[in-house]
C-alpha cells in the first residue's frame, strides 16, 4: 500500500481576527479567473477548492 502525503508550502501570512488566523480558499486551476468563473470551473469540475485551517 502506497501512502501519500501533500503539503502548501507557501510564505503567504493569513489574516488574523481576535487574535486567531482565519481559513484560507485554496483554489487550484489552470490560470487566472475572475472569482465567478472559478466557481463555474469548479461547479463543471474544472477547478478544485478547499478550506486550509491556518492554526
Amino acid at each position: 500500500m502506497a501512502l501519500l502525503h501533500r503539503q502548501v508550502v507557501t510564505a503567504f501570512e493569513p489574516a488574523e481576527r481576535y487574535g486567531a488566523r482565519q481559513p484560507v480558499l485554496l483554489v487550484e486551476s489552470s490560470g487566472p479567473a475572475p472569482l465567478s468563473e472559478l466557481f463555474d470551473r469548479f461547479g463543471r469540475g474544472e477547478a478544485g477548492i478547499a478550506v486550509l485551517n491556518t492554526e
